[in-house]
C-alpha cells in the first residue's frame, strides 16, 4: 500500500499539495491529472502532515492518517492580535512563587500542546523530564549548588546568600522542567529552546509563571552526580530548563524594553 493515497473522486486537481509540500514530493503532470508522488518520496517525507492539512476536499491520506482523523482548524478560536500582543508583553520572568503546586493534569496538558512547537525537519527530538514534587525540586537545587560551589562558578557573596538559606538558583519554584535530547540530533539546543519558549507563553495563558533555569544546564554539564541523578537516556544531554509554578505576586504594569534594533535591506 502506498504511503500516500489520493482519492481521485474527491481531488479537484487544484495542486495545493504539490505547491505546499516542503520536500517537493508531489508532481502534477497536467492540470487535469491527479497529483502523484515522486520516486523514493516515502524516504524523503518528514511527516509534517501539510498535504493532508491543506487539502480542502479531504482527498489525501498520509500513511494511516486520514483527513477525518485530524481536527478542523476552528477560525472562531483564532487568537486576536491585541490579545496575543498583550500576553507576550505582560509575561514576566517569575522568581517568587506561591506554595501551591500546579496540578499534574495541567502540566501534562501544557506539554501536550507544546508537541506542536516547530523542530528541524520535523524530527521532534525534544524529551521532557518534569521534576514535579517540591521535595524533589529542592534536591535538584542542592546538587546545582554543589556544582557551582565545587567548580567555583559563583561569587563569594552569592555563596553566602545560598548558605544563609535562600534559594538563589531555582527561587523556591515548586517545579522544574528539563528539556533533553540526543546529542547527535540536528539542532537539539535550538529545538529545545523553541519548545521551552512555547511552554513559557502557553503557561502564562494558564496563569502559571516561569523563569529560564540556565543554572541547571550549566550544572548538568559540570557535575556528574547531578547528571546521574537526572537519569537521562543514554546519549542524551540537557539543552534547557525552566522553573515554574503559580506566581506569588501579580504585576500591574508592563515595563519598558529597548526599541527593536532592525536593519532593513
Amino acid at each position: 500500500m502506498p504511503f500516500v493515497t489520493i482519492d481521485a473522486q474527491k481531488c479537484k486537481r487544484d495542486g495545493l499539495c504539490v505547491s505546499d509540500c516542503p520536500s517537493s514530493l508531489f508532481v502534477q503532470p497536467t492540470k487535469d491529472s491527479v497529483p502523484q508522488t515522486i520516486p523514493n518520496a516515502e524516504k524523503m517525507c518528514i511527516d509534517c502532515g501539510h498535504c493532508v492539512a491543506i487539502c480542502p476536499h479531504d482527498a489525501l491520506t498520509l500513511r494511516d492518517t486520514k483527513p477525518e482523523d485530524l481536527p478542523l482548524v476552528d477560525k472562531k478560536e483564532t487568537v486576536n492580535t491585541k490579545s496575543l500582543q498583550h500576553l507576550v508583553r505582560a509575561r514576566r520572568s517569575i522568581r517568587q512563587f506561591k506554595d501551591k503546586p500546579v496540578p499534574h493534569e495541567t502540566i501534562a496538558e501544557l506539554l501536550d500542546i507544546v508537541r506542536w512547537a516547530p523542530s528541524a525537519i520535523n524530527l521532534q527530538p525534544v524529551h521532557w523530564l518534569v521534576i514535579e514534587t517540591p521535595a524533589e525540586t529542592r534536591k535538584m537545587v542542592g546538587m546545582i549548588a554543589e556544582a557551582f560551589i565545587i567548580n567555583k562558578m559563583m561569587p563569594d557573596a552569592f555563596v553566602e546568600t545560598w548558605k544563609s538559606g535562600k534559594d538563589v538558583f531555582l527561587r523556591g519554584a515548586p517545579h522544574l522542567l528539563i528539556a533533553h535530547a540526543k546529542s547527535d540530533a540536528i539542532g537539539p539546543a535550538v529545538d529545545s529552546s523553541i519548545a521551552l519558549s512555547y511552554f513559557e507563553v502557553i503557561a502564562a495563558a494558564y496563569g502559571i509563571g516561569t523563569c529560564w533555569a540556565g543554572v541547571m544546564v550549566i550544572a548538568a554539564g559540570k557535575h556528574a552526580p547531578l547528571l546521574k541523578a537526572l537519569n537521562l537516556p543514554e546519549g542524551h544531554q540537557v539543552y534547557g530548563a525552566m522553573m515554574f509554578g503559580y506566581p506569588k505576586y501579580r504585576y500591574r504594569r508592563i515595563p519598558q524594553r529597548k526599541a527593536a534594533r532592525i536593519s532593513w535591506r
